[in-house]
């Protein structure tokens, strides 16, 4: 009963007044991943030997795709009616358990998960110098400070992440980004703050699935998320893309609520509670949140097209999201004494910021690498995103290939999507610990167009979680020290 309820909600939330007759966007980024993230662009651009890993990588997919397909193909021959039995089973077992539960149980599984991985992978320290960083000013914040004073001698204590502006001694990172950190500093248990996050990402991103899908496709992807290496490698950290993808999601969360707002007072709210959210992931990653931002505030203007009475809630949305903001600011004013200074330009000036220029490194950064550094990322993505025998892309691809309507939702993650890749393309850094995380915040979308191909087949959901299972052993045997780590 609960199935077809949501269901009825999925097809009326997803009719032909919701659906947009052009899928162009679909196909447009199913060809700017399959470029970049199945051709190898990142080794023929790139001046040198590129990812050398790429080649053997792909004689893996091969050599697995062909033993996958031919259990499949053994299966469907001869143990058919097993093979029927077990979506059925799933279902009933997937949703057997009631919302409070499952969510429970999601929160508490991928926290248990991303705590068991930070000791297993790092035994609870920090290992890369963003989180040496982070650890050292978040230890500063749990004593109420926001900075050191400088010692005489900087030479023989500072770092490349380190800034001293009038005598004062702080990291590069922004507030929000070493704020959570901190209370687990104060706690002792700094390596518990990522897990948790992960826990309540989890749940942000069943809670939007709920809202505009099934309860089964829900409740898979929500699955699948718990059992990414990605995510869990990631979580094992403490580094600031959880509380990022945390923010932004449960700000995504919110809106089909805004959208269905039966009154004036209750969008206001609701928007308020998406900017205030907003305005928190900009205090974590400036960058990524105005990115995010961009996709999310398109999408609301083009929903107010058709509800005008929405329009006053953007307002609050604004004044919302500009509270956190102004902490931010208040923060930059007490360290760098401006408050529109950054510590990232205290420390490399213009040189940080995005564009194609020298970049702190005193490397040039062109458009040519800015497409490396994509395709690297999505590349990385082929292997992390689930760890499968396959390149998870080709999911992902042959998804947006083949789906024959886009929902204003599928439109919005797209655009969501499409800001960060335009958006890394022209920023000169490079993240590569722990896999592409600067796509961090995109994974749920990615994998959420992943798990549903063909469109609807809810008899690959055991075969998708089998091998992400599967998939996570896999990558946890292989990657089991950072170093390992394409």
């Amino acid at each position: 009963m609960m199935r077809r309820t949501v269901l009825a909600r999925h097809l009326t939330m997803n009719s032909t007044n919701d659906s947009a007759p052009r899928v162009w966007p679909l196909r447009l980024m199913a060809l700017v991943l399959g470029t970049l993230g199945l051709v190898p662009m990142a080794n023929l651009v790139a001046p040198g030997a590129g990812m050398q890993w790429w080649n053997q990588s792909v004689r893996l997919w091969v050599f697995w795709g062909v033993m996958v397909a031919s259990v499949a193909l053994f299966v469907a021959r001869y143990a058919r009616r097993a093979g029927q039995a077990v979506p059925t089973l799933y279902t009933r077992l997937v949703l057997r358990p009631s919302r409070r539960a499952f969510v429970i149980a999601l929160g508490a599984g991928v926290c248990a998960l991303g705590a068991f991985f930070a000791w297993y992978l790092f035994r609870l320290q920090p290992v890369t110098i963003d989180e040496l960083s982070m650890q050292w000013q978040a230890r500063l914040l749990a004593r109420g400070r926001l900075f050191a004073r400088g010692e005489p001698h900087m030479d023989f204590f500072n770092t490349m992440q380190m800034v001293v502006v009038n005598g004062r001694w702080f990291t590069h990172f922004p507030l929000g980004a070493y704020a959570p950190l901190s209370v687990g500093m104060a706690l002792g248990t700094p390596w518990l703050v990522n897990p948790v996050l992960a826990g309540i990402g989890a749940v942000a991103v069943y809670r939007f699935l709920a809202a505009t899908t099934s309860e089964l496709e829900a409740r898979s992807v929500a699955l699948l998320f718990a059992f990414s290496p990605f995510v869990l490698f990631i979580a094992a950290s403490q580094l600031d893309h959880v509380a990022t993808l945390v923010a932004i999601w449960c700000a995504i969360a919110m809106l089909p609520g805004w959208l269905e707002s039966a009154s004036v007072g209750r969008a206001r709210v609701t928007a308020g509670v998406i900017g205030f959210l907003l305005g928190v992931a900009a205090t974590i990653r400036p960058y990524d949140a105005a990115l995010c931002a961009i996709a999310i505030g398109v999408f609301q203007l083009h929903a107010i097209r058709r509800r005008p009475d929405l329009a006053s809630s953007l307002v609050a949305q604004v004044l919302a999201g500009l509270v956190p903001v102004m902490l931010l600011l208040a923060t930059n004013w007490a360290t760098t004494g401006h408050p529109f200074t950054f510590a990232y330009d205290s420390l490399d000036g213009a040189a940080h910021r995005p564009g194609f220029h020298v970049d702190p490194l005193g490397q040039l950064h062109t458009p040519r690498r800015g497409i490396y550094n994509v395709s690297a990322y999505l590349m990385r993505l082929d292997l992390m995103l689930l760890g499968w025998p396959v390149p998870a892309l080709v999911l992902v691809v042959g998804a947006l290939a083949l789906q024959r309507r886009a929902s204003r939702w599928d439109n919005l993650l797209l655009g969501m999507l499409g800001t960060l890749l335009i958006g890394y393309w022209a920023f000169w850094g490079e993240g590569r610990e722990l896999g592409p995380r600067f796509l961090f915040t995109a994974f749920p979308l990615l994998i959420s167009v992943a798990a549903v191909w063909p469109d609807g087949d809810d008899e690959m959901w055991p075969l998708l979680l089998a091998a992400c299972g599967a998939g996570l052993a896999a990558v946890t045997a292989l990657y089991g020290g950072l170093g390992a780590i394409p």
